[in-house]
């Protein structure tokens, strides 16, 4: 008997020998064990349903759990013919802190109409980090570091080394052409637009055998940093180094248009749970998804006009190909 089973027995003959027994109603009871949760984490959910009169128990399905959760697999017990028990094992797909929200269950006789109703308590679950805080993670001496007695013919040595790799290298520039000297051709800068880039990235990933081949992992991550480098060079924010919940944080913050911010989360929590909970999605729902992105590139191009010019002005003026004009050099001469 796994320690499941056992907590469900124990739990059930406690409610069953209770004094307070022929007291109450309908009552449910819940056991989670566990808190915190990562994507692809699986755990147990239990719940203990006691009636006051015999009746048939509707079953929670998977919309009940939310968006955050699904269900691998059920059990359901009947101790007595006013218990209920119900074992789920629910796998955790959230990118964020979540919680499995209040669920109704309906008592009906055999005529199927509604008899009583019970209620589950809500349950907050929290959300561990896959990634370590860079401070924490940082490597420490083991040893304290002494310092040892110097030996200067190693000092002498370098020297003399140094000085016969110079003097070579003196003679061969010496017979060197002058032509050979000159200062390499000057290359001037060029802005790389961040919508055209998005664009090319984006076909390249549609023209590319990943996607046809199955390796969805290897679609979406490319996928999704095309789209947090886009963010990154337009709105200065460090995408590609962040979550995707600390992106929303961020995103938030900033008034973000509620359409693309939709759109944005949409597509990268979807490539969230292909790496790293190991979730496989069927080869239209990846074709949806890049049909997103193409449409998510269409979206910035009509609202990010302004902040793309914006963008290359400020290249063009950094590197000198355009000079500030007079009426604003004498607005900061007053300033």
């Amino acid at each position: 008997m796994n320690k499941t089973k056992l907590i469900l027995l124990l739990f059930v003959l406690m409610v069953s020998i209770s004094p307070f027994k022929s007291v109450f109603a309908q009552t449910a009871a819940t056991i989670v064990k566990v808190d915190t949760l990562k994507p692809g984490d699986v755990f147990d959910y239990i719940l203990i349903v006691k009636k006051a009169s015999e009746g048939n128990l509707s079953l929670p399905d998977s919309a009940s759990f939310g968006d955050d959760f699904e269900i691998r697999s059920f059990k359901q017990y009947r101790p007595d013919a006013l218990t209920d028990s119900l074992v789920y094992q629910l796998q955790f797909f959230g990118v964020g802190d979540s919680q499995i929200p209040e669920i109704s269950l309906d008592i009906t006789n055999d005529a199927e109409k509604k008899i009583a109703e019970v209620k589950t308590d809500v349950i907050p679950l929290f959300y561990k980090k896959l990634v370590e805080d860079e401070k924490e993670s940082q490597l420490k001496p083991l040893k304290p570091i002494f310092a040892f007695a110097a030996n200067y013919w190693v000092y002498i040595l370098a020297i003399l080394i140094l000085s016969i790799i110079a003097f070579v290298l003196y003679k061969k520039f010496k017979k060197l052409p002058s032509d050979s000297l000159s200062e390499p051709e000057y290359v001037p800068a060029v802005f790389i637009d961040p919508l055209r880039e998005l664009d090319r990235m984006l076909d390249e990933i549609k023209q590319s055998p990943s996607l046809k081949s199955g390796d969805f992992k290897g679609f979406y991550t490319d996928t999704g940093d095309a789209i947090r480098l886009y963010i990154e060079r337009v709105y200065g924010e460090n995408a590609l180094e962040m979550t995707t919940s600390e992106l929303k944080y961020s995103l938030l913050k900033k008034r973000f248009d509620s359409q693309l911010q939709n759109l944005i989360l949409l597509i990268l929590s979807q490539a969230d749970r292909v790496k790293f909970a190991k979730f496989t999605p069927t080869m239209e729902s990846a074709f949806d998804d890049l049909e997103r992105a193409f449409d998510l590139a269409k979206k910035f191009r009509e609202n990010d006009k302004q902040l793309i010019a914006n963008l290359r002005y400020e290249f063009d003026f950094k590197h000198g190909l355009i000079k500030p004009d007079k009426s604003e050099e004498a607005q900061n001469d007053l300033g």
